[in-house]
């Protein structure tokens, strides 16, 4: 069964009327912001309205683009795609500048009369989030948006994303909520999820088994269609039933995610998790610091996430048990929370044949340093007499950043690949180290102990390749960067 076959996370006849609804809207003018947690159906909800437009309103013209799809995404690179995909026959005019020319178009196509609206998609926007025009560009489209003199009637805007969404409407001001339409996506419900069961013909023996999995796996789609298959392919090839071999691999499985939405929340948002595991009740109505500001964020996005329920009362509880195992195992409010002011040290291994990229990452790590946010650790800080052995492990084991300079010779080297790779992985897997691959210099790394990771620089090109190296340790810096800021 593949992922998300199932429309999505509404049940069947919710999900049709709010796609009716968010098109009927989009034509008379509303722009939208799609807002859930990782997998929880934002894309499936988009292609959904686009298929309901393309079938009843033939003169809305849809254009989406998955901006994660983009080996190196840029401004201009955003505006010619959206052109291409406006007419066949677009061809760039390196005269004009590409907003304008993107306008100047959308108007030749409204004035034609085979078109009276132009809906614009932006899904996973996230990507853009980090960059340094991010949030420049978002405020270009706020003034197409909200212009009284030009297309403002002709143009909607869809925004699909998670927290960087929540991020962005903070971060260039309230008008965006004033021109988006926010849309959160939820997780099932019960019945729901016996829809869920029934649509896909799961064959479970009772309904007490039904609610033991709804308890056990909680409201988020995606991981409740990875039970079920589970749960029916160990009934069909074992004839046995092991729901805790299923929560393990839940856990196993989904780590990356549960912690992606960890990293997305504040100390606010982590302390209430934490106590609420430790037994204690919360409730939403009397918990100072969660009715507004960045304590009410984290609430939307873990509910948006599928990590915590609110009932009708105000009572916040984690949504199921495979969350409350995964937050008491990892513990990783202690272990990776770092502290506002604290230098967060960075170790780098590398073999002594690639110290030139050693160097020149550094020296791109400056400004970080600089600003008192990193301490940049490698083995040529040893004081002379110290133990060599014992003084990189010490560092390896105070690091909470760890980049990993592959290479053949890094791969070649027992001590680099055999003691301090695995020594960090183990700190990567237990929560206490966040590591970054790096590719210096081309070596089949496929099914390597960090292949699973995601590699540095973009598209893992190594930087050997680059026609211009600094642009590869500058994505390496702003990625660092994004990672101090989503773990402050």
């Amino acid at each position: 069964m593949r992922p998300f076959d199932w429309l999505h996370p509404y049940s069947e006849d919710e999900a049709s009327t709010s796609v009716i609804n968010t098109v009927r809207q989009i034509n008379e003018g509303t722009s939208f912001a799609i807002t859930a947690g990782p997998r929880m159906g934002k894309t499936s909800f988009i292609l959904s309205c686009i298929k309901y437009i393309n079938r009843n309103y033939p003169k809305t013209l849809s254009v989406y683009l998955d901006l994660n799809s983009f080996s190196d995404i840029t401004r201009e690179e955003i505006f010619t795609s959206i052109c291409i995909k406006m007419t066949k026959e677009y061809r760039r005019d390196p005269s004009k500048e590409i907003k304008e020319e993107f306008l100047s178009l959308a108007e030749r196509i409204i004035e034609s009369g085979e078109i009276d609206r132009i809906l614009v998609i932006f899904d996973r926007i996230e990507s853009i989030y980090s960059t340094d025009w991010g949030l420049a560009f978002l405020r270009e489209w706020r003034a197409i948006l909200s212009s009284i003199d030009r297309l403002y009637k002709q143009i909607s805007l869809i925004i699909a994303g998670g927290s960087g969404l929540y991020l962005a409407a903070k971060d260039i001001g309230s008008p965006i909520g004033n021109i988006l339409r926010w849309k959160d996506l939820h997780g099932l419900d019960y019945r729901e999820f016996e829809k869920l069961i029934a649509d896909h013909q799961f064959d479970l023996p009772t309904d007490i088994i039904r609610e033991d999995i709804f308890k056990l796996v909680g409201p988020h789609p995606m991981l409740l269609q990875f039970a079920l298959s589970n749960i029916q392919n160990s009934l069909l090839e074992e004839n046995r039933l092991d729901l805790q071999e299923i929560k393990d691999e839940i856990i196993n499985r989904f780590d990356g995610m549960f912690s992606y939405t960890w990293r997305d929340i504040s100390g606010k948002g982590k302390s209430i998790l934490n106590r609420i595991v430790s037994g204690e009740v919360i409730n939403k109505n009397t918990e100072p610091g969660i009715g507004r500001g960045q304590g009410y964020e984290d609430l939307k996005i873990l509910v948006n996430s599928g990590f915590i329920r609110i009932a009708q009362n105000g009572e916040i509880s984690v949504s199921s048990e495979v969350l409350i195992t995964w937050l008491s195992r990892s513990e990783e409010a202690e272990k990776m929370n770092i502290a506002t002011g604290e230098k967060v040290k960075i170790f780098i291994s590398y073999t002594h044949r690639d110290e030139e990229y050693r160097n020149e990452l550094v020296a791109h790590l400056a400004l970080l340093s600089r600003q008192e946010l990193v301490e940049s650790w490698y083995d040529h800080k040893i004081l002379a007499g110290s133990e060599i052995d014992a003084d990189i492990i010490k560092n390896l084991d105070e690091s909470k950043i760890i980049i990993l300079l592959i290479s053949s010779d890094f791969i070649n080297s027992d001590y680099c690949y055999s003691k301090e790779m695995f020594k960090s992985l183990e700190k990567h897997s237990d929560g206490t180290a966040r590591v970054i691959p790096v590719i210096v210099r081309s070596v089949d790394w496929s099914d390597a102990p960090f292949s699973k990771l995601k590699m540095m620089p973009r598209d893992a090109i190594p930087i050997a390749t680059w026609g211009d190296k600094d642009e590869a340790y500058k994505s390496i810096s702003q990625e660092i960067r994004r990672i101090l800021k989503f773990n402050r």
